[in-house]
């Protein structure tokens, strides 16, 4: 299967101009399987979040890799897909952070990149580059509505929104429905 959204029209019968909007769904921090180069790849982060019992393979078991948000990954995601909203998930997995990063560029050998490059081999040199945002420290898993969400936690999605030029519509808090808050 393709996971782009013009590949939902393959084997659905479905026409492109049938699809009237595309919702791209991402965590509120960035995860990986495999190996292989992962700019934004934190240590820390992967391990306060497995210690939650987070980011585990479904099948394998296996952890995931953590790191902050990689927002060139993410703005790359919106633009080939035509995203014209997020579904941002496990923004309570951040709930403790007193700071919390994203990551708005790669350097690669002295020049800032806002979108992946196109050379492998430059992946092996890329460094994230980093924004800084204060953390909430708030639990928001009991919240029933966007309005709800500390600032800081609002202050973190709009900038997310603003960084890949897409705009976050559903927010996640936990795993249940009535977790999901629409923006």
């Amino acid at each position: 299967s393709n996971t782009t959204s013009g590949g939902s029209c393959t084997g659905t019968g479905l026409p492109p101009t049938a699809i009237q909007e595309v919702i791209g769904v991402c965590k509120a921090y960035t995860t990986r399987v495999g190996s292989g180069p992962f700019p934004s790849a934190d240590e820390g982060l992967s391990q306060y979040l497995h210690d939650l019992g987070r980011e585990f393979g479904a099948t394998t078991g296996r952890p995931r890799g953590c790191g902050w948000l990689d927002a060139v990954l993410l703005r790359h995601g919106c633009m080939v897909n035509g995203a014209t909203g997020l579904a941002v998930t496990n923004v309570d997995g951040l709930d403790n952070y007193e700071s919390l990063r994203i990551c708005t560029g790669y350097d690669i050998d002295g020049t800032i990149h806002e979108l992946p490059p196109a050379d492998r081999h430059a992946w092996d040199r890329a460094t994230a580059v980093y924004e800084e945002l204060p953390g909430w420290q708030q639990d928001t898993t009991a919240c029933t509505e966007y309005a709800q969400l500390p600032a800081n936690a609002k202050a973190y999605l709009q900038r997310l929104s603003e960084l890949c030029g897409t705009p976050v519509k559903f927010v996640g808090v936990g795993p249940d429905r009535a977790q999901t808050l629409v923006v």
